[in-house]
């Protein structure tokens, strides 16, 4: 379980994002939603442990974010970053020898995507759809703790998205793992997620802080996101 108590986050001691609580629980996607700059990434970045925070406690699994191991952790980044000048295997098995993982089941692992087809073709070579399904392989590769997702399915159509979208929370629900997911798209949090977050700013500040937490399943969810998400910024 990722917990996050009383936390600043930012960059140089000027905080622009605190959490009182949020807990993700194993086999659970939560989708984060807020204005873009509002801080989604930097806590992203906090929580990987690339940005110290400011004040708090971020544990995961009960280990604090000075101990827990890093490895356990999974960040996919907008713009699905390979190296071009590996095959798609060549980067898992280099994401694979980097986490010291002993895991080179990586046709099984493609095989999640219906993508062992391009095991021994370059970055360059695939479409945005491909290389989605060959970024998001090297996430899970490991089996991480924590998967975080940070608009995992942006340019992409909608039935490679949904198709993409299943195989993965499908492995996330099957091997427990907590997943955290910045997107823009309301259908994509509403489809995928069972929790969503709304971000928005303090009253008086530039903070973002949650400011509504959804059940996907509710009835009228979308229209209450979006009138949340006007209330705070139009």
């Amino acid at each position: 379980m990722l917990k996050i108590e009383n936390t600043l986050i930012g960059y140089d001691n000027n905080p622009i994002m605190e959490i009182d609580m949020l807990s993700i629980v194993p086999g659970e996607v939560t989708a984060l939603i807020g204005k873009s700059g509002c801080g989604k990434s930097t806590l992203f970045s906090t929580i990987a442990g690339h940005i110290p925070m400011i004040k708090g406690n971020i544990s995961l699994d009960g280990h604090t974010a000075q101990s827990y191991k890093k490895e356990n952790i999974a960040l996919t980044l907008q713009g699905f970053p390979l190296y071009h000048w590996l095959t798609v295997e060549e980067n898992l098995a280099l994401a694979a020898k980097i986490k010291d993982a002993n895991n080179t089941q990586f046709t099984e692992i493609l095989k999640q995507f219906s993508a062992e087809h391009l095991a021994n073709v370059y970055p360059s070579q695939l479409s945005g759809g491909e290389k989605c399904r060959a970024s998001l392989s090297q996430a899970i590769l490991t089996e991480p703790t924590l998967l975080m997702l940070d608009e995992p399915f942006v340019g992409l159509d909608t039935i490679t998205k949904n198709a993409i979208g299943e195989n993965l929370f499908s492995f996330v629900k099957n091997h427990k793992i907590a997943a955290l997911m910045i997107t823009h798209d309301i259908h994509d949090a509403i489809e995928h997620a069972q929790k969503i977050i709304v971000f928005g700013q303090k009253r008086g500040s530039d903070i973002t802080t949650i400011k509504h937490i959804f059940d996907s399943n509710q009835e009228n969810v979308y229209q209450d996101i979006i009138d949340k998400l006007q209330e705070e910024y139009i």
